[in-house]
């Protein structure tokens, strides 16, 4: 089934969105020796998704040449959050390498930024009062008070990357979910979760594409 979906949905692909899910650890010592990821997510721009439960493969090696082919090629991005985290993992513990890694925080989005009109004549009288200079002083203070707006910081989670950027898209964070046992049986829930969010990172990055082509 996995050598199938990547041949159709992987085989070609400008573009495939990636992440993986790992088993939470909450000691140092468990992190040591955590074999995470324990779930690959790769998925296309049609909205099929892929989620291969390495925790559970008892012969990963029948898939592994048509998986790591694809990880590999550099004809293949494969967009996502913290992606180059993810890659190290699956490079220490399982041996794949992702090559071609677009991590769509290093993107460089136009955001809508305010802009401030802080074009006030310095004013420097060469005659006149002491208190005059200073009442106009006090308002300039006030002007560049009303005026000054906070620059709104770019967004850097994927649910808020997908939800600024892909029109009408909705990214749920379930907490329990996400820290939930990623190494055992995944239930329905957890396998919708990892879908969607390797469906997010392709999904970003083809909105973003449409919109470069449409300015």
């Amino acid at each position: 089934m996995v050598a199938d979906w990547l041949q159709q949905h992987a085989s070609g692909v400008r573009c495939l969105g990636f992440d993986t899910e790992t088993k939470p650890c909450f000691t140092r010592e468990s992190a040591k020796a955590s074999k995470g990821p324990d779930t690959i997510q790769l998925a296309n721009t049609d909205g099929t998704c892929l989620v291969i439960h390495l925790a559970r493969m008892e012969k990963l090696s029948n898939l592994l040449p048509e998986l790591a082919c694809i990880l590999k090629s550099k004809k293949i991005a494969k967009a996502g959050v913290g992606i180059d985290d993810d890659a190290l993992e699956l490079h220490r513990n399982h041996k794949l390498d992702v090559e071609c890694r677009l991590d769509i925080r290093s993107i460089k989005l136009d955001y809508d930024k305010i802009e401030t009109d802080q074009k006030l004549a310095a004013s420097n009288p060469r005659s006149g009062s002491n208190s005059k200079s200073k009442r106009q002083n006090e308002k300039c203070k006030e002007f560049q008070d009303e005026n000054q707006q906070r620059v709104p910081s770019p967004p850097t989670s994927l649910k808020a990357l997908a939800e600024s950027h892909v029109k009408g898209m909705v990214l749920p964070k379930n907490k329990k979910i996400q820290m939930s046992n990623w190494a055992t049986a995944l239930s329905d829930a957890q396998v919708g979760y990892a879908a969607a969010d390797a469906f997010a990172g392709v999904a970003i990055v083809t909105s973003l594409i449409e919109s470069k082509e449409n300015d």
